[in-house]
C-alpha cells in the first residue's frame, strides 16, 4: 500500500534511510551518515514523504520537497 507519512513512521523510516545510505555509499565512514541523522530526521519531518508498506513494515519511501525529489530508499530485501 503506497500512503502518506506519519510522525510514526519516522523511526523505520530513518532506519531504512540510515542502513540505505550506509550500503549504497560504502566509501563514506558510517559515522558520516550517523552524524547527519538527527538534521535528516527533522528534514524528512517537514517534507513530503510517501511510503510503501507491506504488513505494517516500511518497504520504501520517497521524500519529495516542492518540485524535487530529495531521495528514494527502498529496503534490500
Amino acid at each position: 500500500m503506497i500512503r502518506k507519512f506519519q510522525k510514526s513512521d519516522a523511526e523505520q523510516v530513518m532506519k531504512l534511510w540510515l542502513s540505505g545510505n550506509v550500503d549504497a555509499h560504502p566509501f563514506i565512514p558510517k559515522e558520516y551518515w550517523e552524524s547527519n541523522y538527527s538534521m535528516v530526521e527533522e528534514q524528512i519531518l517537514q517534507a513530503e514523504v510517501f511510503l510503501c508498506e507491506a504488513d505494517g513494515k516500511i518497504q520504501g519511501f520517497i521524500g519529495i520537497v516542492g518540485n524535487y525529489i530529495a531521495g528514494i530508499f527502498v529496503d534490500k530485501k
